[in-house]
Order: C-alpha cells, then structure tokens, then sequence
C-alpha cells in the first residue's frame, strides 16, 4: 500500500518500499510466598525498526501555476531509518492484612530512540549559504514580473537525532472492604528525564496522581452496585519530542529561488511571489524551555450503578467526566503576519523558533 500523497502524482515515482517490524521478549515471575503476600515482577525488551526507500531520489515538485495543480518528484519526506529501544523492569507486591489489601510497586524504563528523516532530492545550497543534509519540498508559484518563483517549503540542515529517556514511577494503593462497601484509595508518582542532541537534561518531575474509588453492594446481594472514581493520569512523553524540540530541527520554511535547480536565490526586499521575506528559518536550535513547563495530565470524574439482571447479563448506567486541565507544548516566538514584515529579519522573527512550555 502506498501513502495517499502517492495517487496524486502522474506516475509512480511517489511510491516507495517499507521494511519495518518489532521483537518483543517478556521475563516474568509471579510468586505466593504466603498466604498474604504476592509478588509479580517482569523485564521487558521492545525494539522497533522502520525504513523507507523512495522509488525515485528527486525533489518532490507542485506546480501551481496550472490548474490542477501538477506534482512530480519523488515523495518528499520520508523515515531513512528509526530505530527504538525500550527495556522496562517493573516489581509489584500485595500485601492482605485483615480486610485490607494493599499493593505497591515501581517500574523503570530506559529508552534509545533515532531517527533519520529525510526527504528526496539531491542537496543544495541555502540563500544563507549553507548546504542542506536533506533534499527539498518545492512549490512553482506563477509571479507577473519574473514568471515563476521556486519555493522550497520543506528542507533540513540536519537528518539524524539519538535520544534517551529515563522513566521511573512508582505507586501505592489500598482495597479496603466494610461490610457492604469497598474503599479504594492511591496515589502514584512519576517522573521522566529526557535528552536530546542539545538539551541531554530535561526533567519532568514532582508529578503526583491520588486515585480515590468506592464501591457499595446497594441491595445487598452481590448484584447491584454503585461506584464512583476519581483520578489523575498523566501522558507520558514520546521521545519525539527529544528529538525535535531538545535537539535542532532545523530547517527552512521558506527559500524563494529565480530558477528551477536552486542556484539564484532572490534577495530579501524584493517582491516576488506575493512577499518580499524570501528566507525563512525554523527551529535552528533547540526549543526554549520554559523553568514552570509540566508534564499533560487529564483528570477523570466516573459515577455509575449497575444491575446483574439474570446469568451473564447486567444493565448499567455511567457517566463519565475528562477534562485535560493542561498539555505540554511547543509555541511559536511570534505571530503568523510578524514574519511577513519587513522588521522579520531581526533576531525576534528572522527565524520560527518555538518555546516549549504549557500554553
């Protein structure tokens, strides 16, 4: 199957090959060293492999000077190779005390992601004279003074990141039956460091998330009951984002050019294919890190009664509150239109730099 981008191209150079898969293996011990003491544990390794091989090695080229517009070229970009590795150790006890069961763990995950992301197309040289690692995204944009204008839109100066992430949680929680009604009180921590190819130190701390829920047999029976939930839960981070906002994207957004093989960049100040900014930058170094930033977090209201009406059969009514009170994110240093002034060759928004932060 080829990426839908593909169908839009006369011919076949938008197609490429994949080669891509994953091994897992699992280390697990279940023990019941009394009769109230339970231990499990296990080691886990996932590793995951992706590569991409474009049929054609040529820029992938818009025309939009003719309606439709015409693409050729090859697909653009495309994952050369990303490999990730993931080992997890992990350790949970109960303890049964009375009518109380208590359970109690940590796990630990030690992560290696790198990519390679490329995009077809032979290098170049940028209007800043630096080389690209990468080939190119172009648009043809029709222009009354000049005829055309060739716009590179995507293009990186760099292709290969490593990554590391360290993820440690742990968590407590007690089961605790009264009769007809069952209390279920806990609280779990976590934290994660990531690195990238510029920030190797970024931390995500001080994350604590209480768990309360109750259960109570309403007719006594066993068969009705009524329940209520609360909870935080917090979304731990992919090391994508070690590898785009810790580590340098950076990349061109815009890079007008007078003729098709990118060899006469048009000068800044000069009109040309409805702007006069021809030289656009992103994500040259690393994101701003904001000192407050946290980890996303959503928080679960759920209330609910249920009913066993015959064997195998129950009726119920939930409802069910998320909220996300607040995501981790990356923003832009400026607005959209600030970039199109002339004031946008200065150092506040030559370039799209972004701030990672909890907009």
């Amino acid at each position: 199957p080829q990426r839908g981008s593909a169908l839009l191209n006369k011919d076949t150079s938008d197609f490429s090959s994949l080669t891509y898969g994953r091994h897992n293996q699992t280390v697990r011990y279940d023990g019941v060293l009394s009769s109230n003491f339970l231990v499990e544990g296990f080691w886990a390794r996932a590793l995951n492999d992706i590569n991409e091989v474009p049929s054609v090695n040529t820029w992938r080229v818009t025309d939009r000077t003719v309606t439709p517009n015409a693409i050729s070229g090859g697909i653009g970009f495309y994952e050369a190779g990303n490999h990730s590795l993931n080992n997890q150790f992990a350790v949970k006890m109960t303890n049964v005390i009375n009518n109380h069961q208590v359970k109690y763990g940590v796990q630990f995950d030690d992560v290696t992601y790198s990519n390679i992301n490329q995009r077809t197309g032979p290098t170049f040289t940028a209007p800043d004279g630096r080389v690209t690692a990468t080939g190119a995204t172009i648009d043809i944009i029709a222009d009354p003074t000049f005829g055309k204008v060739y716009r590179v839109t995507r293009a990186n100066f760099n292709s290969a990141r490593t990554t590391t992430q360290k993820y440690v949680t742990f968590f407590a929680q007690d089961s605790w039956r009264l009769d007809r009604l069952t209390i279920n009180p806990g609280i779990r921590y976590e934290q994660e460091k990531m690195a990238g190819s510029i920030i190797t130190d970024f931390q995500l701390k001080n994350n604590w998330a209480p768990r309360l829920g109750a259960t109570y047999d309403l007719t006594g029976d066993g068969k009705t009951k009524a329940f209520g939930n609360f909870g935080i839960f917090y979304s731990r981070i992919p090391n994508d984002l070690a590898a785009r906002a810790l580590s340098a994207d950076d990349g061109t957004s815009r890079a007008d050019y007078f003729d098709a093989n990118l060899t006469r960049p048009i000068p800044n100040g000069t009109l040309a294919g409805g702007v006069t900014n021809h030289y656009q930058t992103a994500g040259v170094g690393a994101d701003v890190i904001d000192p407050n930033a946290k980890l996303s977090y959503v928080r679960e209201f759920v209330v609910g009664v249920e009913r066993e009406v015959m064997a195998n059969t129950t009726v119920g009514v939930r409802y069910i509150n998320k909220r996300i009170p607040r995501v981790l994110e990356d923003v832009a240093n400026c607005p959209m239109v600030a970039y199109e002034f002339s004031s946008a060759t200065s150092a506040v928004c030559g370039s799209v730099e972004y701030i990672l932060t909890n907009p």
